[in-house]
């Protein structure tokens, strides 16, 4: 099937709700809409609100502010305080709900992933790449969360995506029975989402020996 997509980029935060009408009027022409990658936007969030001078009530005096622009600019990044880190949470929630709200049939989000460790096992977990609550929160809000990966066969690097279960990667399958492929293709994702996968459709010895990519505890 052929794909014909308009692409919008966000440069500046600053510009994000002006795309996100261009992303509503799209809404009447196109089914689906797909945000690359959520942790992008997300950084733009908080380069926003990093680079926002606060008020001296918030914690800094102007020459302090003046040296975390400083910092800013030269690291790329800074320390962020409480009331800040509560505002890139709640910008972050609120634009990635309005979204989703959109009356597009289906909505695609990708986000890299990271390894953290585990509050309550201290193992070391994959987690979206995100920052706050979001990290978990995310998950809630689709009916399929699946994991890339590349693995090993017969001695080649092969790219696969899974919806399986396991205890170290966030997973989820709503849709049907959760599976994993190899090479996966929209249309074969599609059919999945939408229940009418064929048989040859189904999984193939090669994508259940993979599975997850991970080895079982």
């Amino acid at each position: 099937h052929h794909i014909d997509p308009d692409v919008i980029l966000i440069e500046r935060w600053d510009d994000s709700w002006e795309q996100f009408r261009v992303m509503q009027q799209g809404a009447s022409k196109y089914r689906a809409l797909a945000i690359d990658d959520l942790g992008e936007a997300q950084r733009r969030i908080v380069q926003r609100v990093a680079n926002k001078p606060m008020k001296a009530e918030e914690g800094l005096g102007k020459a302090q502010q003046q040296q975390h622009i400083l910092q800013a600019q030269i690291l790329g990044d800074r320390r962020l305080q409480l009331a800040q880190w509560g505002e890139v949470s709640a910008a972050s929630e609120t634009w990635i709900a309005e979204v989703l709200a959109l009356p597009y049939k289906f909505i695609f989000v990708s986000v890299l992933t990271e390894l953290r460790a585990d509050p309550r096992s201290e193992e070391e977990h994959i987690y979206p790449a995100l920052k706050g609550g979001l990290r978990y929160s995310i998950l809630a809000r689709f009916s399929i969360v699946a994991n890339t990966f590349i693995s090993s066969v017969n001695g080649q690097a092969k790219y696969f995506l899974t919806t399986r279960p396991h205890p170290r990667i966030p997973t989820k399958d709503r849709c049907a029975e959760p599976r994993t492929w190899h090479d996966p293709t929209a249309e074969r994702l599609l059919k999945h989402i939408l229940g009418k996968e064929e048989p040859v459709d189904k999984e193939t010895n090669v994508e259940q020996q993979v599975g997850t990519g991970l080895k079982a505890k």
